[in-house]
C-alpha cells in the first residue's frame, strides 16, 4: 500500500491558517480629519449656542446681585418677597432695560482695538423705561459717541467703570425729558470687554 500523504486542508493543524480578507481600514489621515471636523463643529456649537446662554444667565445673576447685594439666598429670600407682597410694598419694583452689543473703536486706536459692552439701565418707574425703549436709536447713538471719544488708556484705567456709569447716566437723562423728572436711574455695565 502506498501511503498517500494528505495535504492538510485550510484551517487544519499543520496548514497555513485561512487568510481572511481584511476590511479596508480608513487611512489615519482621514480619521484625524473626521475627529478634527467633529471638534470644530462641537466648538462652533458651544460658542454660538451654549456660550450666549451661559453668559446671559450670569449677567442676569450679576444684575440681580447688584440690585440687592445683601439679600439672603434660598428660602429666606422667598419668604421676604412673599412678606412684601402681603404688605403691598412689592408694587414699586425696579425694572431693567438693556442695550446689548455696543461695539466701538476707542479714540486713537486706528481701528485696531475695540470695546464691546452692554449697558443695563435700572429705573423705579416702568414708564421711564418705555420712553427709553422708544428712543433706543438716540440712546445708542449717545452712548456710542460717548464711548468712542474715550482713548484706550482711559478705558483701561483703574476705576473707569464708575466714571463711565455716571457719564452714561448724564447722557441718558435728556432722552427722558419731562418723563424723567423724579425717576431714580442706575446704570450698570454687565459686559465690558476691550480687545
Amino acid at each position: 500500500m502506498s501511503e498517500e500523504k494528505k495535504e492538510p486542508q485550510e484551517g487544519q493543524e499543520g496548514g497555513a491558517p485561512a487568510a481572511k480578507p481584511k476590511a479596508a481600514e480608513p487611512a489615519p489621515v482621514v480619521m484625524a480629519g473626521v475627529v478634527l471636523v467633529a471638534l470644530l463643529i462641537g466648538a462652533a456649537l458651544g460658542a454660538l449656542v451654549l456660550a450666549p446662554r451661559v453668559i446671559s444667565s450670569r449677567q442676569q445673576a450679576a444684575l440681580a446681585e447688584a440690585k440687592d447685594p445683601h439679600a439672603e439666598k434660598g428660602k429666606k429670600k422667598k419668604d421676604k418677597k412673599h412678606e412684601k407682597k402681603k404688605e403691598g410694598e412689592g408694587e414699586g419694583k425696579a425694572k431693567v432695560y438693556r442695550l446689548d452689543n455696543i461695539i466701538v473703536n476707542p479714540a486713537n486706536s486706528d481701528g485696531q482695538r475695540f470695546l464691546m459692552c452692554s449697558i443695563a439701565i435700572q429705573a423705579d418707574d416702568p414708564e421711564a423705561l418705555d420712553v427709553l425703549r422708544e428712543h433706543e436709536i438716540e440712546l445708542r447713538d449717545r452712548v456710542v459717541t460717548l464711548l468712542a471719544a474715550e482713548s484706550l488708556e482711559s478705558l483701561t484705567a483703574a476705576g473707569v467703570r464708575d466714571s463711565l456709569r455716571q457719564r452714561i447716566l448724564t447722557a441718558i437723562v435728556p432722552v427722558l425729558g419731562e418723563e424723567g423728572e423724579g425717576v431714580e436711574l442706575q446704570v450698570y455695565l454687565p459686559q465690558f470687554v476691550i480687545q
